[in-house]
């Protein structure tokens, strides 16, 4: 596992909302990322679903999110 990636910058990447679930399964594990970058990547609700199940799991770790 990588703990040293802090800024994750995924914005205008066509993620939508398969790959932005894909991601927050990925990141359940990571606690080092702070800032998180996912706008213009059309997540929908599944990806927005998902996304609200990560930061809950997480706590509020995340200290900057855009979507």
């Amino acid at each position: 596992m990588n703990r040293s990636i802090k800024i994750l910058d995924l914005s205008r990447n066509i993620l939508g909302p398969k790959g932005c679930t894909m991601l927050c399964e990925g990141l359940k594990e990571n606690s080092s990322v702070l800032s998180l970058d996912l706008s213009y990547n059309a997540i929908g609700n599944e990806g927005g679903k998902a996304l609200a199940k990560l930061l809950y799991m997480r706590g509020i770790q995340l200290r900057e999110l855009r979507i």
